[in-house]
């Protein structure tokens, strides 16, 4: 049975309140798509990413850290060998020791994992544990949970580098994965039509066996979600489709077979959101962040709740970001995270640092 996983995905930030300060102006990381971010005990933020795709170069994993007290980073590659990952984001961890990173990348056509035990300041050689490509994953101390539109695999990083047993779960398109505190990982897949659902691995058995996963239960209509998996157990964010130019955002609870109550996030002044991408994040003292971009206003915004079930009125991270289709976001104890997204019609990576600690003191 597999213990305790932590979650890669990684996080996605944004914060609120009623009208906030003036908007932080974004912060240019480098050219490439796909980021994920982690967040050490620190405070140091550790972004990766694809580089943009060039002739003969491929696309290489970039990656940068980003110390809580400077005003950027300057990414380098730490894989570069003429691989594309096919716009497949590559995941990242950071601890449980100190100064530990891992790093799993899609490299067409093998998946590999780079690590640096020095916080980032050197990686060892890629290693390959596995084929195909992924969308999203969630770390476990012995491997790495992948899912791809309606498959969940699970591989150990000691397992056959060319094994590619994986089981057919949920609906076709988004899937996405987040692990319980008893180490069960929760999958959400689908989209607004005909829906999204959850299943969970029941404990017991061949994780990549089908039979050893609950059925599908439905949750709602949504083009646009995130889950996270910490102390709380495991929320999943979403934006309720159907209402024209403007979705609601809500969040829920995984109570071990399904996920509970609706908890919907305050509309700002200006009413609802167009959503055109969303990240929740979930602090190690039980806090949360959701962060999205609101379409029409071709800005960032984002709410933030000690418990889940209370959200505070969003707040506004930065504006002028437009053709998002990657948010994500970490959040720390002492209430300060980063965002980071990728504007795919431009190729930047972009990001900003959040402070939520007022938004914490304003909401239950």
């Amino acid at each position: 049975m597999l213990r305790a996983v932590r979650l890669l995905l990684p996080v996605f930030v944004a914060l609120s309140l009623p009208l906030a300060p003036a908007a932080a102006r974004p912060v240019f990381v480098g050219a490439g798509e796909g980021p994920s971010v982690a967040l050490d005990a620190s405070g140091t933020a550790h972004i990766v990413y694809n580089q943009d795709f060039a002739d003969g170069a491929g696309q290489p994993l970039m990656y940068c850290a980003w110390p809580q007290a400077a005003r950027t980073c300057t990414p380098r590659a730490i894989v570069s060998d003429g691989a594309s990952p096919s716009a497949q984001p590559p995941l990242i961890q950071a601890g449980p020791a100190p100064g530990a990173l891992a790093v799993v990348s899609a490299r067409e056509p093998q998946i590999v994992r780079v690590d640096s035990g020095d916080g980032g300041a050197t990686f060892t050689a890629p290693a390959a544990f596995g084929l195909g490509h992924y969308f999203e994953g969630a770390f476990s101390p012995a491997g790495v949970m992948l899912t791809y539109r309606t498959a969940f695999r699970y591989r150990a990083f000691a397992g056959p580098a060319t094994d590619d047993s994986s089981v057919v779960l949920g609906q076709v398109a988004q899937t996405v994965v987040a692990v319980a505190p008893d180490g069960r990982p929760v999958l959400v897949s689908g989209a607004a039509a005909p829906g999204i659902v959850s299943a969970v691995w029941s404990g017991q058995g061949n994780i990549n066996d089908p039979s050893t996963w609950s059925e599908n239960r439905r949750i709602a209509r949504s083009n646009d979600f995130a889950v996270t998996g910490g102390p709380r157990g495991v929320w999943l964010a979403y934006t309720d489709f159907g209402r024209g130019l403007g979705n609601r955002v809500v969040v829920r609870k995984f109570s071990g077979t399904k996920f509970g109550a609706a908890h919907r996030i305050p509309l700002a002044r200006n009413g609802r959101p167009f959503v055109a991408a969303i990240a929740i994040a979930q602090a190690p003292n039980g806090s949360f962040l959701v962060v999205w971009r609101n379409g029409p206003r071709d800005r960032i915004e984002y709410s933030v709740s000690k418990t889940g079930r209370r959200w505070s009125t969003p707040r506004v991270l930065t504006t002028g970001v437009v053709q998002i289709s990657r948010i994500q976001a970490v959040l720390g104890n002492d209430g300060r995270g980063v965002a980071v997204w990728d504007q795919v019609g431009y190729h930047r990576i972009q990001a900003n640092k959040v402070d939520v600690r007022r938004a914490l003191r304003t909401t239950r």
